[in-house]
């Protein structure tokens, strides 16, 4: 699952992932609402997650956590100082 903001960062994403051989691109999001149902409709296995979706943070992961507590995120940072928020 991509989840971000900016449609052309979905795009590149789904377009790059897709082309992988074993990966299969479940949905895409651009709310904070649209990926908490995305995730509990679809059960990714992972989320790759533009921190600020939304202004989000924490409270997105914690949501993403009640859902799918095994669920893999990797969060998109282009802030510095928001990577020890994220962890």
């Amino acid at each position: 699952m991509v989840a971000d903001r900016q449609s052309k960062v979905r795009f590149a994403l789904r377009t790059l992932l897709g082309r992988q051989t074993g990966l299969e691109i479940v949905g895409v999001a651009d709310t904070k609402e649209e990926l908490l149902a995305r995730v509990e409709a679809t059960c990714p296995d992972l989320v790759l997650l533009h921190w600020r979706l939304n202004d989000a943070g924490p409270d997105l992961l914690r949501g993403l956590r009640r859902i799918r507590p095994d669920l893999r995120v990797i969060v998109l940072i282009a802030r510095p100082e928001a990577c020890a928020e994220a962890m």
